[in-house]
């Protein structure tokens, strides 16, 4: 999925090139908000790359941004495999030094900073901690460097592509018993968006106008999703994979690509990701569950009087493909990899903060019947995954159809 979401950037980068809409970088002092993914780079050890920057731009050169930068490394020792995950999550202050070329368009930069990481030990099949500590968790020291490439499709929009090297050392850790030393020093290479407020040249009119227009949109969003059933299948206890915020919510990525048609029809195609974690009667250990819904919807949206408020109604049909992660980690063997047909309905609103970029809110509903699991070859066991997703998202129009 996050592949998918990788590609849906490359490609609009590609599709925004060729428009001629007026776009460029900006002298005057600007804040931004900026969305990257990298998934899983072949070239390096990093698994489930993303990031999320708010920064700002003081003059034509300089910026400063504050970066939470997170990724991935397995755990693995030579007798006993692979024995868990190491989720890293750096944050980051970081001084950003850009050159426009292209008429302002095509803006290359470098970046660094020092910063702190959370190294956090998770999906243990066997017990360990930091062999130091005794704990699952790690306060460390980072530093960064890097730069990247960025396209203007708007006065407001930017895309780009970014490379990092992440410094944060070495440390022991102890899987029952054997001790191991890993290094959490990566490279990452990412692409996303930039978001800037205010625009170089605001119309107060102009929202209005550009709502009446056809064009295409980017929706990455990001929040949680409740199953509506305790246990999804019969006897296996089932649970997020993380839990956000110390609830019963799993952490929901998502994205969407749509095309604004009229002031009132949209249609879009909208994708997410969220996992839980199964443990079967009797079992020593646990399987991941990864849900992939993939929806084709259309939104209806509630006209107003104030132009920057877009409420809205959507619904759609799709399919969903779950998957079993790590199963050799449940004690068991675990089969449940499939298809669905699902179903959504919901609702949101967007606030238009510049002419193309909206922020949101969204509840959905999504339908999901007819599952099914096996235990160790037995019979198969059926399931429903209904869920509820609320999620905040970040919609940018980048160019007129």
């Amino acid at each position: 999925m996050l592949a998918l979401r990788t590609w849906i950037v490359l490609a609009s980068i590609g599709i925004a090139a060729a428009t001629t809409v007026h776009a460029a970088d900006s002298d005057l002092p600007r804040l931004y908000l900026g969305v990257r993914i990298g998934e899983s780079n072949p070239i390096t050890k990093a698994n489930d790359v993303a990031s999320v920057a708010l920064g700002a731009n003081l003059d034509r050169h300089l910026g400063v941004e504050l970066s939470a930068d997170a990724y991935e490394l397995f755990l693995d020792t030579p007798s006993q495999g692979r024995v868990g995950e190491l989720a890293l999550l750096g944050l980051l202050p970081q001084l950003r030094v850009r050159y426009p070329l292209l008429q302002d368009r095509l803006v290359p930069y470098f970046l660094g900073g020092p910063g702190i990481a959370f190294a956090q030990i998770n999906d243990a099949n066997v017990p360990t901690t930091w062999a130091s500590s005794g704990d699952l968790t790690s306060v460390r020291f980072m530093g960064v460097v890097g730069g990247g490439v960025e396209y203007y499709v708007s006065d407001d929009i930017a895309l780009g592509v970014e490379g990092k090297y992440l410094m944060t050392g070495a440390k022991t850790y102890d899987a029952a018993g054997t001790k191991q030393r890993i290094d959490m020093d990566v490279g990452v290479l990412t692409f996303g968006l930039r978001a800037f407020y205010p625009e170089s040249d605001p119309d107060p009119g102009a929202i209005a106008a550009q709502r009446a227009r056809r064009r295409f949109y980017l929706n990455p969003r990001f929040g949680g999703a409740l199953r509506m059933a305790g246990d999804v299948f019969p006897g296996v206890a089932t649970a997020p994979e993380q839990e956000l915020l110390g609830s019963n919510f799993a952490p929901l990525f998502a994205v969407s690509v749509g095309v604004q048609l009229d002031p009132i029809f949209d249609v879009e195609l909208s994708g997410s990701n969220y996992e839980l974690t199964l443990r079967a009667p009797g079992a020593t250990g646990k399987g991941e569950y990864a849900v992939f819904p993939i929806l084709l919807q259309t939104r209806l949206h509630v006209p107003t009087s104030e132009p920057r408020l877009d409420p809205y109604v959507l619904g759609g049909v799709g399919a969903e493909s779950v998957e079993v992660n790590d199963a050799g980690h449940a004690g068991v063997e675990i089969d449940g990899n499939g298809f669905a047909v699902v179903g959504a309905l919901g609702a949101g609103v967007d606030y238009f903060v510049t002419r193309d970029i909206a922020l949101g809110l969204e509840a959905k509903y999504v339908l999901s019947r007819g599952h099914t699991l096996t235990l160790d070859g037995g019979e198969p066991l059926r399931g429903d995954l209904d869920a509820l997703f609320v999620s905040l998202g970040l919609r940018v129009f980048l160019f007129d159809l």
